[in-house]
């Protein structure tokens, strides 16, 4: 497309306007006719307006030329069809095209070709046909087998609007069942939604009645209902303590996070007491347990320290005692006979100082008679075991012996489980041993350690010579819940004394009792709502919160009570 003469062959004509957008505020200033013929003397190409639009000579104004969206085409070069008799017929009865041929009313040879002779004629008949005929015959009619004439063919196809009409005449049942349909939905969501309503306005109307003349009542009900709440969530979702201090030290960067897989997958392998990976064979999951006994001298004035033979009596005594404990026996009877000697007698001196002494062999059990002290360290040497029962400044060469302390070590090797079994079946083993674990260290083993390191070890009323250190598996976990439920009966001696200044202050005891409350119902409500969000267990830091949240909890109280007897100061009364 570009400047020239140009014939309209829309048939509603072309509607001319002041710009070359289609602008909804852009206004219409004149039409062209069907069929008239007119000067483009510009054309712009619109892609996002999906047309081709041409600046008129005259009126002076702009129009589309094809619409590129539907394909279509609004306005011909005049060359195109200006030499063709039957474009002329299909015109010939317009007046512009009259203006532009004058004389055309007549058929001329457009009449013969469809029987429709003198005058204007029939377009339909004559004219479009020809039309058709001559425009797609070297196009889209050489590839269609015809069997007549080609006009005749023609005339059998049916146009786009009876198409239309006959598509909508097979639609118009199913489209009137449709809509039928369509407002039946609408008028009960209309009803539905005007019954929500009422009923909504009702219950808030009922809701404010109760307020106003049971305000306890209501306030006891909404405290049962979030107390019943938090106590199905903590059910549901237990907190668990992260005790480990390390936690502080992490961050949810990339590289402290593949750190961490890194680390969980290395403590997750079984073990197992062959280096060869053998598929084919069952292997038993372990389970270890450890733990840590240090001894320190309390009388500095022992020769030898504590490997005088009152202190290595002393410590003796202490390590029977444990082994003698009920858990103590039965988890070591369940560890197999190759790590046995890990738990009883256990890696300690007393071993190696009180060996059982056999025809051909000593046997390292700590019940038999004791040895030098020499002989019991050069069998601790031999072992390997030295540096791990003495400090790394002991002197194990010289002639008197001397160590203000001393270290044992137990480890509980028990299986658990095998290869055998699926991942929840040793999920569901593992959490079994671990709470049988917890309850042996809380049960027994914790108050005996405790019992050792705070009662007297020497009969002649010397005072405690040895003090007793542990440590071990699962022991500082204990520990740390212990003394955050110590501090949490600190906490709530703190909230004690809150509420007696809130009912100072307030002078209601509703008001101090239910306000408090609900500003410390306010931390498990927000451990329940972030508790879907969060897969780690609870820091010790956010225990911190109760505290914070009793400060800032009563500060509110204070100063929405302060508001409104400042506000009945402030109201005019009639």
């Amino acid at each position: 497309d570009g400047p020239g003469l140009y014939r309209v062959v829309c048939r509603e004509g072309l509607v001319v306007s002041e710009a070359a957008t289609l602008a909804p505020g852009d206004g219409a200033i004149g039409e062209v006719a069907f069929g008239a013929t007119v000067e483009v003397l510009r054309v712009d190409q619109r892609p996002e307006d999906h047309r081709v639009r041409g600046l008129l000579s005259s009126p002076g104004g702009w129009v589309t030329l094809v619409d590129t969206r539907m394909g279509l085409r609004l306005a011909e070069r005049e060359e195109h069809f200006a030499e063709s008799e039957q474009f002329r017929a299909y015109f010939s009865d317009t007046p512009a095209a009259q203006q532009h041929h004058p004389g055309g009313g007549s058929g001329g040879s457009s009449g013969s070709s469809a029987g429709g002779g003198g005058g204007g004629g029939s377009r339909m008949d004559g004219g479009v046909n020809s039309l058709v005929v001559e425009y797609l015959s070297p196009r889209v009619l050489e590839e269609i087998p015809m069997t007549g004439d080609k006009e005749e063919e023609v005339e059998e196809i049916p146009s786009v609007a009876a198409l239309l009409a006959a598509i909508g005449e097979e639609l118009e049942g199913p489209l009137l069942d449709l809509r039928a349909a369509t407002m039946t939905t609408l008028r009960w969501l209309v009803r539905a939604q005007a019954l929500v309503r009422r009923i909504a306005f009702r219950v808030a109307w009922c809701w404010l009645c109760a307020w106003a003349r049971f305000p306890g009542i209501l306030v006891a009900i909404c405290l049962l209902l979030v107390g019943l709440t938090i106590f199905v969530g903590l059910a549901l979702s237990p907190v668990a303590v992260e005790t480990d201090f390390d936690s502080f030290l992490k961050t949810d960067v990339p590289s402290s996070v593949i750190y961490d897989a890194y680390q969980s997958a290395r403590a997750a392998r079984s073990v197992s007491s062959s280096s060869a990976r053998r598929l084919e064979e069952v292997v038993p999951i372990y389970v270890q347990k450890d733990v840590v006994v240090v001894y320190q001298l309390e009388d500095e004035g022992l020769v030898g320290g504590i490997l005088h033979d009152v202190a290595l009596h002393t410590v003796t005594t202490f390590e029977r005692s444990l082994r003698a404990l009920d858990g103590w026996r039965g988890l070591c009877s369940r560890v197999e006979a190759a790590h046995r000697s890990l738990c009883d007698p256990g890696v300690s001196f007393v071993s190696f100082a009180y060996s059982g002494q056999g025809p051909t062999n000593v046997t390292l059990d700590g019940t038999g008679q004791a040895l030098p002290l020499a002989a019991a360290t050069m069998l601790a040497r031999k072992s390997g075991l030295l540096e791990l029962l003495f400090p790394e400044d002991f002197q194990a060469d010289v002639e008197d012996l001397h160590s203000d302390t001393l270290r044992s070590a137990f480890r509980f090797t028990v299986p658990i489980s095998s290869s055998e079994d699926s991942m929840v079946e040793r999920r569901t083993a593992a959490r079994k041993f671990e709470y049988e674990w917890e309850s042996f260290l809380v049960t027994e083993l914790l108050p005996a350690l405790r019992a050792g390191a705070g009662s007297p070890t020497d009969d002649s009323g010397r005072g405690h010579l040895v003090r007793v250190l542990y440590g071990g598996s699962g022991v500082t976990d204990v520990e740390v819940l212990e003394a955050l439920a110590t501090d949490m009966a600190l906490a709530a001696l703190s909230a004690s004394f809150v509420v007696l200044y809130l009912l100072f202050h307030t002078q209601s005891i509703l008001l101090s009792l239910v306000g408090l409350l609900i500003a410390l119902l306010s931390v498990p409500l927000a451990y329940l709502l972030s508790a879907s969000s969060s897969t780690g267990g609870v820091s010790l830091a956010s225990f911190l919160a109760v505290f914070l949240v009793v400060g800032f909890g009563c500060d509110t109280i204070f100063v929405f009570t302060d508001f409104w007897r400042a506000s009945s100061a402030q109201c005019e009364t009639p």
